[in-house]
């Protein structure tokens, strides 16, 4: 059996489990079962939704995990291969489950030296040689965009070609927006200078009441603004929208995987290389860091700047090598020869 040993809720989000989702759907399609395994503070209601059988942990030290305990739970269990994915899992933690069974860290961190038996980096521009120079025995390296495990609902709607005139923008800061990025956006932009665009506002799964409230009133005064909830099939949503406006976390990745240019910003630390590289490499147009002070110019001008087709048409030309859709296939490759 293998377990996925990850974590999400409104602290964190969602991210970890949607990847771990992804990948374990798919090993579940060629016939392995599967579980989760998550700590006491973790949101279980999203796994348990999967069908997956979902196990939380009950002890709750300062870190989150106990590691004794998930060890107790693997040897219990009779688990061959953990799947890990948590920012809180330390360098020994992962060396105890390695004591039990194989592990294998999904990382977008750069944690280089950490002591598994396989890591995968899908961060854009995640460099291999640096996981090299640790010299972890015994440790297989996977490192790139690559990589990315784009979820089975995606495929086959890539989009093959990109409107001449941007019709609908899509914005989202994830399943939670502490700092309120949207609607600082929102006002920056000015949804009614541009009233042949209609902008859609994802509402994630944390987001506060206070908060929701705020966009319902925006959206009431401006014909052009609609709200919708996260839904199941977040790939129709992506895949309706002329230019995604997102994190550098996972979204970015599936709106670039389906042609969809994307105008990246960052508002949490790890979302920071993400952002970094890709408008480095001249995939994405940056925001930068949000929120910023109230007179900031820069977001209208970015955003004019994305609407012209010519730059949206280059920014494809450049992404789509990178992010072709196949990363499901090759992770879910490398876990099971990892296996047998």
């Amino acid at each position: 059996m293998i377990a996925f040993v990850t974590e999400g809720g409104n602290d964190i989000g969602m991210g970890h489990y949607i990847r771990c989702f992804g990948i374990a759907e798919s090993l579940a399609a060629q016939g392995e079962d599967i579980c989760f395994i998550i700590p006491p503070d973790a949101d279980g209601s999203f796994p348990e939704s999967t069908g997956f059988d979902t196990h939380m942990l009950q002890k709750s030290p300062a870190s989150g995990w106990d590691v004794d305990e998930v060890c107790a739970l693997l040897r219990k269990l009779n688990i061959s291969t953990v799947i890990a994915d948590s920012y809180r899992l330390d360098n020994d933690d992962l060396g105890h489950i390695r004591n039990v069974c194989r592990i294998i860290f999904l990382d977008d961190l750069d944690t280089y030296d950490c002591n598994v038996d396989a890591v995968i980096n899908f961060t854009p521009g995640a460099d291999e040689d640096k996981y090299l120079v640790a010299d972890v025995p015994g440790r297989e390296v996977y490192a790139g965009a690559e990589f990315y495990p784009l979820r089975r609902e995606f495929e086959g709607k890539r989009k093959p070609d990109l409107r001449k005139n941007v019709r609908t923008v899509l914005l989202t800061s994830g399943s939670t927006d502490p700092y309120e990025c949207v609607l600082f956006i929102l006002k920056e932009i000015g949804p009614d200078l541009y009233r042949d665009i209609s902008f859609v506002v994802l509402v994630g799964r944390y987001y506060l009441e206070e908060y929701k409230d705020k966009l319902s009133v925006f959206c009431g005064s401006h014909k052009n603004v609609s709200l919708h909830a996260w839904g199941n099939c977040i790939s129709d949503e992506l895949a309706k929208a002329d230019i995604i406006i997102t994190p550098g976390s996972s979204t970015v990745m599936e709106g670039l995987s389906l042609n969809v240019p994307c105008i990246i910003y960052e508002f949490a630390d790890n979302q920071h290389e993400t952002v970094k590289w890709l408008e480095g490499s001249k995939m994405a147009a940056s925001f930068g860091r949000l929120p910023v002070g109230e007179n900031d110019a820069c977001v209208r001008k970015v955003f004019d700047a994305e609407l012209d087709q010519r730059v949206r048409l280059y920014r494809s030309s450049v992404y789509s090598g990178a992010f072709d859709g196949k990363g499901l296939n090759r992770v879910t490759d490398i876990i099971r020869r990892r296996i047998y």
